[in-house]
């Protein structure tokens, strides 16, 4: 069995149709939801990119990354990254093989009308990853390969036609930069004008994204059936509805995250999973699976990902805030606590902390001793 994992920064669940989006087409993701396992309630636990990526790769003095597990099962291991920061991470170190993908600088000039998306910086990351998955292939050795992409956090180059589709001749411009917009604090009250240029320029992206996805599972398509595919993403994109672009958050518009599975020989496609998943549960699966040979049934795939998942999910940020969420609950814990109901409020939108002061103080003490 071969390993194909993605890792794309800043693509958050909002706007992704397997989760719900509406606004934008995307048959790519659609066709990875279709033939894999998509779990619904995977959660960071950290709000940065940084914290995130080394969740997912593993405990480098324990012996215990995916590139060291995967290198005593006799796996060639390979890193395509074009973020810099990570590529001087210890994880990364543990790979037989670095290949840098450069990252552009560019000036925040507007985007083009028309570019394809091979011409973009994102598409050339996928045909990189794509190249280097074709040298995998023809090698003796299984392979296990990491593609850890910035995607959406540096860089917006779809062309603006993408970008106005939803746009009627009233509505105001969608943000034409081609550098990720700077995450700011919005003037309050933030109003539905105010959102839509990024959350349109957004919707362009994801368009993008969409294309090189396509291009991928194409190729994938021309190899032997005898690969694990993971997508997923290290945080999401604020996009203003809780008054930030950008940034870090501990709403659930920056730390839900997708998570596609397509693993060959399970019967697990179009399944949806409901446990609560995380990246340190993601990469304990992985590790799992490349200590096995034995391909898992239904039910050996749905018990294992039951042992995998969690109660209960504190997420921290940078601030030394936290939130922590329950499968009835989402307590944001800080100076002035916020409380979401769930499943019910998605967006978190609906504050009621000052209703509910016993929910409050039996989530944060929980927390305080976790934080300690």
């Amino acid at each position: 069995m071969n390993y194909l994992v993605l890792v794309l920064d800043r693509l958050s669940t909002r706007l992704l149709a397997p989760y719900g989006g509406t606004s934008v087409e995307q048959p790519a993701f659609c066709h990875l939801a279709a033939t894999s396992t998509l779990f619904e309630q995977h959660f960071a636990e950290d709000t940065t990119f940084l914290g995130t990526s080394q969740q997912l790769l593993g405990d480098v003095d324990a012996s215990s990354s995916l590139p060291q597990i995967a290198q005593q099962r006799g796996y060639n291991t390979v890193l395509v990254s074009d973020d810099p920061e990570l590529l001087t991470t210890s994880a990364a170190g543990c790979f037989d093989k670095l290949h840098a993908v450069p990252l552009p600088v560019r000036e925040n000039e507007d985007a083009s009308e028309q570019i394809a998306p091979h011409e973009t910086h994102l598409g050339d990351c996928f045909s990189q990853l794509i190249g280097t998955l074709a040298d995998c292939s023809a090698g003796d050795a299984p392979f296990f390969l990491w593609g850890h992409f910035s995607a959406l956090a540096n860089l917006w180059e779809s062309p603006l036609e993408l970008r106005g589709l939803n746009l009627d001749e009233e509505d105001p411009p969608a943000y034409a930069g081609v550098l990720t917009p700077e995450a700011v604090e919005l003037p309050q009250p933030v109003t539905p004008d105010a959102l839509l240029p990024f959350v349109s320029a957004y919707e362009g992206e994801m368009l993008l994204l969409d294309d090189c996805l396509a291009v991928l599972l194409d190729f994938l398509e021309e190899l032997p059936e005898d690969l694990t595919l993971v997508l997923t993403s290290t945080r999401g994109y604020p996009l203003g509805d809780h008054g930030f672009l950008g940034g870090e958050s501990l709403y659930s518009e920056a730390t839900h995250l997708p998570l596609f599975v397509r693993r060959s020989g399970t019967p697990s496609a179009s399944l949806r999973v409901q446990e609560f998943t995380t990246p340190n549960c993601l990469q304990t699966m992985l590790g799992s699976w490349l200590n096995k040979a034995k391909l898992e049934s239904h039910t050996v795939f749905q018990g294992a990902v039951n042992a995998w998942s969690c109660e209960q999910i504190v997420t921290t940020n940078s601030l030394d805030q936290r939130a922590i969420r329950t499968k009835e609950w989402l307590l944001l814990d800080k100076e002035e606590p916020e409380l979401y109901a769930k499943p019910d409020d998605f967006y978190d939108i609906n504050n009621v902390a000052s209703l509910c002061h016993q929910v409050v103080e039996e989530l944060s003490s929980p927390a305080e001793e976790s934080h300690e």
